[in-house]
């Protein structure tokens, strides 16, 4: 009819309300632990608006450690501790594995919004957890005994063409879009070193989608 129209396989009546749950994003801890963010929206036909998230981490068993609602989109990652790092209005809120909020990390001149042009967490669910801000300057979230503190990593360049990910044991690597260069960082000597150069392997362009 003229108030149908079809999606796919599923008829959609733009007369209707409809609700919808779409997993969003989901991370591993190191024993196995898994945190998933599912997103809700609602409305009519195609015009649908987000309600919330809903965060939820169920153990190695299967079963579930807890189930909290967000009225908003959501940022998170994982340590390997048990520990959650959520993106709120005030600050970098971390829950313990219960679902617990146990700290709030508030960065100087932190600003939130929903709209960040790059994703502002970092984790690899084993050690590292690193929080890019607007200026693009990445800190490494560091626990001290139960108090977190931000350190910024030294020695990496900003820029939005810049890529961030974390691997295993906590290794931040960067990749410049422009340059077609992947640089592995060292807290060490607070200084980065390039570990892969695309024109080095007869490539004429591109870049890393996901490490």
């Amino acid at each position: 009819t003229s108030s149908s129209t079809y999606h796919e396989y599923a008829a959609i009546n733009l007369e209707k309300e409809y609700c919808s749950f779409y997993l969003k994003e989901f991370m591993a801890d190191k024993n196995g632990n898994l945190t998933y963010a599912v997103n809700i929206m609602a409305g009519r036909g195609f015009e649908m608006e987000t309600m919330g998230t809903m965060l939820c981490r169920q153990n190695v068993d299967g079963s579930l450690a807890y189930r909290l609602f967000f009225p908003s989109d959501l940022d998170f990652t994982v340590d390997g501790s048990g520990r959650t790092y959520l993106l709120e209005e005030e600050g970098i809120r971390i829950l313990d594995e219960n679902g617990q909020s146990v700290n709030l990390v508030v960065p100087g001149g932190y600003q939130y919004a929903e709209d960040f042009s790059h994703k502002p967490l970092y984790g690899d669910g084993d050690a590292g957890v690193y929080y890019l801000d607007r200026t693009m300057t990445v800190y490494e979230i560091q626990m001290s005994g139960s108090e977190p503190r931000l350190a910024e990593c030294k020695g990496l360049d900003k820029g939005s063409d810049k890529r961030y990910y974390v691997v295993p044991g906590g290794s931040l690597l960067c990749s410049n879009v422009s340059e077609g260069v992947l640089y592995e960082w060292d807290r060490e000597s607070a200084s980065h070193k390039m570990i892969l150069r695309w024109q080095a392997g007869d490539m004429l362009g591109g870049r890393f989608q996901a490490i």
